[in-house]
């Protein structure tokens, strides 16, 4: 017989300890109630979390969140930063454009998919990017920096120095 899904009471403790940055044993104890709850997508969120802010890899884990919530636009953000920790940049880029595609005015995931963009030399895409983010935030200072960079590596000085 399967045991009922974890509630909210089940995960808040769990959060509580990521909120202390007690990562190490909120790593086991999210195992341990993914060993029972091998399809609750917030646990391996929770799991991804813990290995990321520990250093360790945590690809597999917002993998598996991204899987079981396909339509959760920061699970496809998260993978996006674990692709890319992992240097897997063209993987970083599509899971970024999932949660775009789930939710269009993520502003994090704009820069973010600017940044790996420009890492992967696609500077006209990356410089897009960052231009829809400032259309959407005009007063985020980060995007105006980024796209002065983006803009610079292009050759166009004036632009950039415009964007600085």
């Amino acid at each position: 017989m399967r045991s009922a899904p974890p509630t909210a009471a089940d995960f808040d403790p769990l959060i509580a300890l990521y909120n202390a940055r007690r990562y190490v044993e909120l790593e086991s104890q999210v195992r341990a109630l993914l060993a029972q709850h091998p399809h609750a997508a917030f646990a391996w969120q929770l799991l991804g979390g813990a290995l990321q802010m520990q250093g360790k890899d945590a690809l597999t884990a917002f993998q598996k969140t991204a899987e079981l919530s396909p339509s959760d636009a920061s699970a496809h953000f998260n993978l996006g930063v674990a692709f890319k920790s992992a240097d897997q940049l063209e993987q970083a880029a599509a899971s970024y454009r999932r949660a775009l595609k789930l939710k269009p005015q993520y502003i994090e995931a704009l820069s973010n998919l600017g940044g790996v963009l420009q890492d992967l030399g696609q500077l006209e895409e990356a410089v897009q990017s960052y231009r829809q983010g400032i259309a959407i935030q005009p007063n985020t200072a980060e995007l105006h920096n980024s796209l002065g960079t983006a803009l610079k590596n292009r050759g166009q000085l004036n632009e950039a120095r415009q964007s600085y």
